[in-house]
């Protein structure tokens, strides 16, 4: 993914009695980007801007965490470049 470029992510939450969804986050934390809206629900995709400069080793760590139980998350590497590139899939 290209720096500050945008994509939109989403998560697939199962077993969430409450449909509270996910929150977002990403490490590291002073170069990973942000998210639009930080929560979501079920197969709401957010919207995720990439860091305005490549972290170090280049990548990014995003995590879905549900809301209804913090036990349970899924975490996904981006590569962030110079490059143009598409979201990532």
């Amino acid at each position: 993914m290209i720096v500050n470029g945008t994509c939109g992510i989403a998560a697939t939450v199962a077993n969430d009695p409450k449909f509270a969804g996910v929150n977002w986050t990403c490490t590291p934390t002073s170069q990973c980007g942000s998210f639009t809206p930080i929560t979501t629900q079920s197969t709401v995709p957010t919207t995720y801007t990439a860091p305005a400069g490549v972290p170090p080793g280049n990548n990014v760590s995003i995590t879905a965490t549900s809301v209804t139980d913090p036990s349970k998350s899924a975490p996904a590497t981006i590569q962030i470049t110079l490059d143009t590139s598409t979201c990532p899939q």
